[in-house]
């Protein structure tokens, strides 16, 4: 018994100073992925109410003209709609969400890339464009690729319906759909982590970019260098299409970029007007801003 004893607590020994040491090991791999990574915070709530972007003003729209739309959960994640009688109120003037901070730092992420007119915009897995509507008037032309013909839908319905830029447009495909074109910038947000192959996508982002990737992603709280995989619900408009999902750790995603070939990297915090309501500064969440 007391052998028993001895070589348990040996054993135990033993896994404490292995996680010890990988904990070390970690923290100086997340140093030297770390040297250079610049770090921008997000515009104060002024200084981008004062760009006049995009935003949607509140629209009453026909519960007929948004039939098999207005019910969609990826238009809720965007917009606010209340039906009264045969009348939709849609706006995206929503208290408590993340989407206007996170379009601050986007903002601030166009400011860094200091768009001329005409420059395009690759908004790679774009869901209905929301985000696309909202880089147009910085100059940007946007394509918006994203696999789901319910967000094509969508997309038509903000664009005719609420006002949406018209120098937006909308390609139903992924990846694959436009691997033989080039932009100015590719935008990813929230697509990484539904995919398994992150390094493969990365080096396609990073070729078909000219100038510079925007990418924002959900971490797996796992540890720097842990993946998380799910088998997700193709069927769920808002999970991805491919089934098999891995979320990547931050050193993960640090490790990434650098091995796609980016030369610098800026890291856009969340705004500090803000609560933070997804975790950007608790390492739930992360958006950088990648340079060719």
């Amino acid at each position: 018994m007391n052998l028993r004893r001895i070589l348990l607590s040996r054993a135990k020994n033993v896994g404490i100073l292995r996680r010890m040491y990988r904990g070390i090991k970690e923290r100086k791999l997340i140093a030297a992925l770390e040297e250079g990574l610049e770090h921008q915070r997000a515009l104060p709530k002024a200084a981008y109410l004062q760009q006049q972007t995009g935003r949607f003003e509140p629209r009453e729209i026909d519960v007929a003209s948004a039939a098999g739309i207005a019910d969609s959960p990826s238009m809720h994640i965007y917009f606010s709609i209340e039906r009264t009688g045969d009348k939709l109120r849609i706006t995206d003037q929503v208290p408590d969400t993340n989407f206007h901070t996170r379009q601050r730092m986007l903002a601030t992420a166009y400011g860094l890339l200091q768009p001329a007119a005409g420059q395009t915009l690759c908004d790679l897995g774009g869901s209905n464009g929301y985000y696309s509507f909202l880089a147009a008037p910085y100059g940007f032309q946007c394509t918006v690729v994203d696999p789901r013909p319910e967000h094509e839908q969508q997309f038509g319905f903000i664009r005719d319906q609420l006002g949406g830029s018209r120098d937006v447009t909308f390609v139903l495909g992924d990846l694959d759909t436009v691997r033989e074109r080039s932009f100015d910038i590719v935008m990813t947000q929230g697509l990484l982590y539904h995919l398994y192959d992150h390094l493969g996508f990365m080096k396609e982002v990073h070729r078909i970019a000219t100038k510079a990737v925007i990418l924002e992603t959900e971490l797996s709280g796992e540890g720097p260098f842990r993946n998380l995989v799910k088998v997700e619900d193709v069927g769920d408009l808002r999970m991805g299409t491919g089934g098999l999902a891995g979320y990547p750790g931050y050193g993960a995603v640090l490790a990434l970029v650098r091995a796609a070939g980016f030369r610098r990297t800026v890291r856009i915090g969340h705004p500090n007007d803000e609560k933070d309501l997804h975790g950007y500064e608790l390492g739930r969440r992360i958006m950088l801003l990648c340079f060719k």
